[in-house]
């Protein structure tokens, strides 16, 4: 099944303390946030079903001074900006490569995975960002962020918008649970002459009545 047609079957809404992927320190046994972790899983015998939502949401995010653009931006240039180690796991289409930054604003702390699949190439083809409790500590290769560092959505949501808030901008979710909003949208172009599947998806965890937790895909192919 193609994956542009998946609908979920599965959802998982990974909690605070085990939604971020860590590693253990052996001498203090203390969560080290390193790699991102998916907040849903998608089934291949899932019904399909054309996905509402009528237009792209979610294809850039503002780092800073920094626009990154997804398909487009290398994750390249962005770690020679900001530093940090790029991450990778997995083999063929369940590859992961990404770079994992940090930094605080007056709530606490967050961390923003940028990720890059096995169809993007060296582009950024998708983020998380997430808040973190207070006592987060973070892996070595997680690049430090200064304390004016910011995340900007194209689209007025942000780490801390409530669930009203969410509806009022996205509308009704494609899919959804208590805890976890689904917006698909998808739509056919042509690039150089050749037809294209453009498929771009953002998922909203919701913890208290805010939001915990986005992750945005975009992808394009033939």
């Amino acid at each position: 099944m193609n994956w542009f047609s998946r609908l979920i079957l599965i959802c998982i809404l990974v909690q605070s303390a085990s939604a971020q992927s860590v590693v253990r320190s052996s001498e203090t046994n203390k969560a080290v946030i390193w790699e991102p972790q998916l907040l849903l899983e998608f089934a291949d015998d899932a019904t399909p079903q054309p996905p509402p939502i009528p237009k792209e949401m979610i294809a850039s995010l503002l780092l800073s001074d920094v626009k990154v653009l997804l398909e487009e931006t290398l994750m390249d240039t962005i770690q020679a900006k900001f530093g940090g180690e790029v991450g990778a796991r997995g083999d063929a289409s369940e590859s992961l490569r990404w770079l994992c930054v940090h930094g605080v604003d007056e709530v606490g702390p967050w961390v923003l995975w940028l990720e890059s699949g096995e169809i993007d190439g060296p582009y950024i083809g998708g983020f998380q960002w997430r808040r973190l409790s207070g006592a987060a500590t973070f892996d070595m290769r997680c690049a430090s962020l200064p304390d004016t560092a910011k995340v900007v959505l194209p689209i007025n949501l942000r780490l801390g918008t409530s669930r009203e808030e969410v509806l009022n901008v996205l509308g009704k979710p494609t899919w959804q649970t208590a805890n976890i909003f689904l917006y698909e949208h998808e739509h056919e172009e042509t690039i150089r002459g050749e037809p294209y599947d453009s498929w771009n998806s953002v998922i909203i965890a919701i913890r208290n009545g805010v939001i915990e937790a986005i992750d945005v895909t975009k992808t394009t192919s033939n």
